[in-house]
């Protein structure tokens, strides 16, 4: 599974709080079931598009913000760039942005 999100400081304990941001990207999950069991959900990783710096402060919204999960491949779209990068080694093997 695959859910695009933007990460904040810290947790927010109530609704009207404001958290820094911090990066956007495409959190990727793996999810293991268990025969007759309950399902788990473990981070398989993050491809990161944008990131807070001493230049950038707040987020984009872009129009276009899409997963794309072919086989072992990912595709991250976001705005006019494309991340890639292989299931299980997102950390290595991410191309982008192109």
């Amino acid at each position: 599974m695959a859910l695009p999100i933007q990460g904040h400081d810290g947790v927010q304990s109530e609704p009207y709080q404001w958290l820094d941001w911090q990066y956007t990207g495409l959190h990727l999950f793996d999810i293991n079931t268990i025969n007759g069991g309950q399902a788990t959900m473990e981070s398989a990783g993050i491809l990161v598009s944008e990131q807070k710096d001493e230049n950038k402060n707040y987020a984009s919204y872009p129009d276009k913000q899409r997963g794309v999960i072919k086989r072992e491949s990912v595709h991250y779209i976001y705005g006019n760039e494309v991340w890639s990068t292989n299931w299980g080694n997102v950390e290595e093997s991410t191309i982008g942005p192109q």
